[in-house]
């Protein structure tokens, strides 16, 4: 594709440039400070190029040159300006070529340009152009959870490219609306839970909807957990209150088989070196009794007293 010979250099006032349109994007969701860093100390090296719509400029390479450029208080720089069009999915093959090496592989890149690629091209052409590149399998089901996530909006995808949800979670994220997952979102980073702590308490949530029929914000998880949030608890004690109410309200005979054991466990005066534990979601009457000791010397006083008399043994 010659499309350098479609260009001339042109002296760019970058107000005049719609960074948020996004028809040719290609996501990082990495900072700008080691751009603007570059930026500052020996300029922008490679022109960006733009092209005129509608009586602006769009960015079509550079995009992140041109918003660190803005950050920094630069109005204007030197810039390619494509003269004759393209159609879209020219320019956005332009675009993947010249960022998908220079783009950390994340899950939110990759899903927000399997959704991209999909709406441009046929499936196919898509699967055997480009997602090798993304490692993407050409075919299977993985295609269309991609796609979903990719539909999300940038709060989430940020949110999946920093680790803080993980694929699985977004993937839910995709199925609820905006304003149920804006609502679970901010639960996970005002709590400051991990990825994990945070599709479970995802799955909880859109698990009681389905069983219930109600949006989750109906639900009367939604109402619990607005009510731990209101607290002056520090946010560890409020997670463990939110993990512990949803999994109450998504598994109760669990949950009250769970109080009955501790129950039974608070009249006995155990050491922190004692845990005693019910088999995995009680499918079991026993229990596992763990010991911590500091020297084999302990251990080997306590298994003693475990241990059956020799005259038992013997017998």
């Amino acid at each position: 594709m010659d499309w350098r010979s479609r260009t001339q250099l042109i002296t760019l006032d970058i107000s005049q440039v719609d960074l948020s349109d996004k028809d040719y994007l290609i996501p990082s969701y990495s900072p700008l400070t080691r751009l603007e860093s570059s930026i500052s100390a020996v300029g922008i090296l490679n022109p960006p190029l733009v092209m005129m719509q509608d009586r602006v400029y769009v960015p079509i390479l550079g995009r992140r040159r041109l918003q660190a450029a803005v950050n920094l208080g630069i109005s204007s720089v030197s810039a390619g300006e494509m003269m004759s069009s393209l159609d879209d999915r020219s320019l956005f093959e332009i675009a993947f070529w010249d960022n998908i090496d220079n783009r950390p592989a994340n899950p939110a890149t990759t899903a927000y340009l399997v959704k991209r690629l999909l709406d441009l091209f046929e499936k196919r052409t898509a699967a055997e152009r480009f997602f090798p590149s993304l490692g993407v399998s050409a075919f299977g089901p993985k295609i269309e959870r991609l796609r979903m996530i990719g539909g999300l909006e940038n709060v989430f995808l940020n949110a999946l490219a920093q680790g803080h949800i993980q694929e699985k979670t977004a993937f839910i994220f995709s199925k609820i609306s905006y304003e149920e997952r804006v609502f679970v979102l901010n639960v996970i980073l005002e709590l400051g839970m991990n990825s994990n702590k945070a599709a479970e308490i995802t799955s909880h949530f859109f698990d009681l909807a389905a069983f219930s029929g109600e949006a989750i914000l109906d639900g009367h998880g939604a109402k619990l957990i607005i009510d731990i949030m209101a607290t002056a608890e520090p946010n560890q004690e409020k997670t463990e209150r939110v993990r512990s109410a949803l999994f109450a309200l998504r598994f109760p005979e669990i949950a009250g088989k769970q109080i009955e054991f501790s129950n039974k466990i608070c009249k006995y005066r155990l050491t922190k070196n004692v845990q005693v534990k019910a088999h995995q979601a009680f499918e079991s009457p026993g229990a596992i009794i763990e010991v911590r000791t500091d020297s084999w010397h302990t251990a080997d006083s306590l298994l003693e007293i475990l241990s059956e008399p020799k005259s038992n043994k013997e017998s």
